[in-house]
């Protein structure tokens, strides 16, 4: 059964997690939910069992025609390098300028629409930009946003930051995927930005213990 296109999922110690990116919510499963949606992955689950999962809005009917995505949990791996492992160069006061307009656009998109707008025009401005002429500009870029973090600061802001520099970069050509994950007992979530294989404006040991549950 295909997985409706609004939710992704991870599993953490056989605990699932489940984001609705249209609802902006994360949920999860008890334990008794929690092996018969195992079973609906591998296929195992009786009718009954698969209807209680399209009740819940996980999953939709049919085999891959009806507007779903693949039954999989979402790809946790995660790149231990970081561009802010390089050093720190410097920026120009007009790219600050443009990331602090960027940012209060963001976070009004975010707060008016919540995630899955500013999602649909990162996937939109990735599929339609010409590949960038010069790899440097990305070195540049993480640089600029390095310096407005700790200028703007970026304590519980970890999501209008990775949603401006993802969206900055594809608009340059880059592949840049922002990656949700989550941790937990507690719980909590984080994101941060990937592209080339790097982490762009976080690090490893920060990242280290979250789950990818959805990229962007």
């Amino acid at each position: 059964m295909p997985l409706h296109p609004d939710i992704s999922f991870c599993r953490i110690q056989g605990e699932f997690v489940f984001l609705d990116l249209a609802q902006d919510r994360y949920f999860s499963l008890g334990h008794e939910l929690a092996g018969d949606f195992a079973a609906v992955i591998s296929g195992a689950a009786d009718p009954q069992t698969c209807a209680v999962f399209e009740k819940l809005g996980i999953v939709v009917p049919g085999h891959g025609h009806s507007g779903g995505q693949p039954l999989l949990a979402c790809a946790s791996d995660t790149p231990r390098a970081s561009l802010l492992d390089l050093s720190r160069g410097s920026t120009s006061a007009g790219r600050l300028l443009r990331l602090t307009l960027a940012f209060a656009v963001m976070r009004a998109k975010l707060s008016r629409h919540g995630i899955a707008g500013p999602a649909g025009e990162l996937a939109a401005a990735r599929g339609s930009a010409a590949p960038p002429r010069d790899n440097a500009e990305l070195g540049a870029t993480a640089t600029a946003y390095d310096w407005f973090s700790l200028l703007r600061g970026a304590h519980n802001l970890c999501l209008p930051h990775s949603l401006v520099l993802a969206t900055d970069l594809a608009r340059k050509g880059f592949a840049a995927h922002v990656v949700l994950g989550v941790q937990l007992r507690p719980f909590a979530a984080h994101c941060w930005v990937e592209c080339q294989g790097h982490l762009v404006n976080d690090r490893f040991d920060r990242v280290r213990s979250y789950t990818p549950i959805r990229r962007l």
